[in-house]
């Protein structure tokens, strides 16, 4: 299995405010579903895959977070303390001097999804990964294989890339 980091980013300090009923005395990522956190479905990849070392960035409910993740034992956290939420980029530059090894992952902490019959996504990104051509390497999943695809989606294809639905745009019409 070719390792590119021996460390990942997993972003968590958002408020999941499209899930407010439940994210009200919750943060996100510790919403379970099928009996395990999102949050750990998402390091039991990383994990399985061999990175041992997750920086998780922290805002909304980060101390319910942080001591949930400290009570495991195969991977070893970091925290990134945002004092506002930072947005992906932001939580990524500001928890940089963690992450002094690079190439990495950065991984939202809250997909789900399924590898049967296939080549781990983790395994085939780094496979595809070269350095003297990339900068980044996106993966994105066809919405038609999402859970609870709606059938907008949040990204959509236009002109050979990748472009992010305004949501607002489309509601004022």
């Amino acid at each position: 299995m070719p390792i590119i980091s021996d460390k990942a980013m997993v972003l968590a300090a958002g408020r999941g405010t499209r899930m407010r009923e439940l994210t009200n005395e919750l943060p996100k990522p510790l919403i379970k579903v099928a009996g395990k956190s999102l949050i750990d479905s998402v390091i039991d990849k990383i994990s399985d895959f061999g990175v041992k070392n997750v920086v998780v960035n922290l805002c909304y409910q980060g101390e319910k977070l942080k001591s949930h993740l400290e009570e495991r034992s195969d991977v070893k956290f970091d925290f990134s303390w945002e004092d506002e939420a930072l947005e992906t980029g932001g939580g990524v530059k500001h928890a940089l001097p963690l992450l002094e090894q690079r190439p990495m992952f950065v991984l939202n902490s809250d997909p789900l999804w399924t590898e049967e019959g296939e080549k781990p996504i983790l395994t085939r990104m780094a496979e595809a990964w070269n350095p003297e051509t990339m900068d980044v390497l996106l993966m994105f999943v066809a919405k038609e294989d999402t859970y609870g695809n709606d059938g907008t989606g949040d990204y959509y294809i236009e002109n050979g890339k990748p472009r992010r639905r305004d949501y607002a745009v489309e509601n004022s019409a």
